[in-house]
């Protein structure tokens, strides 16, 4: 797989090199798979927002997958473990999550990391039915970016 880097303002990461870039309101910036055979795309999110508070990593990515109930997904946490993002340690969840729709169900790890009060919530989704050895591809695609993913010093245009 050929990678290449990506720098965002706070934070750089290495992408597939045939993912595409978007960013929205929503979160900071994502990356989205090649289409698969039913076009579908596996994606990789990264939010950013302020620290809301007294709130560690673990807590706030448990009242992700409470909001989960609230919103009426049903999901099976399959692991809860930690991550290190470069130096800081983050906390993942990683699910299986049945589109409220009836649409495609998800297989999703999210990560969660504070650092320098700035809350990250970097999620890797990809259909949860897609065949290997596409699945295993689009894992290796996962664990690298999560792999290579790094803080820094925010910086100014200027």
């Amino acid at each position: 797989m050929a990678t290449m880097q990506f720098d965002g303002p706070t934070f750089a990461l290495v992408v597939p090199t045939d993912w595409f870039v978007v960013s929205a309101p929503e979160y900071q910036t994502a990356f989205l798979a090649p289409p698969d055979a039913r076009g579908q795309r596996a994606s990789f999110t990264i939010a950013i927002r302020p620290l809301p508070g007294p709130v560690t990593a673990q807590q706030f990515a448990e009242v992700i997958t409470q909001t989960y109930d609230r919103l009426g997904v049903t999901h099976e946490v399959l692991s809860r473990d930690v991550l290190k993002l470069g130096e800081v340690e983050g906390h993942a969840i990683t699910s299986l999550l049945s589109q409220p729709d009836g649409g495609t169900p998800l297989r999703q790890q999210q990560v969660v990391a504070v650092n320098d009060d700035l809350i990250y919530v970097l999620v890797a989704s990809r259909p949860a039915d897609l065949p290997d050895p596409a699945a295993e591809a689009i894992d290796r695609s996962f664990a690298t970016m999560f792999g290579a993913f790094t803080f820094r010093q925010a910086t100014l245009p200027g």
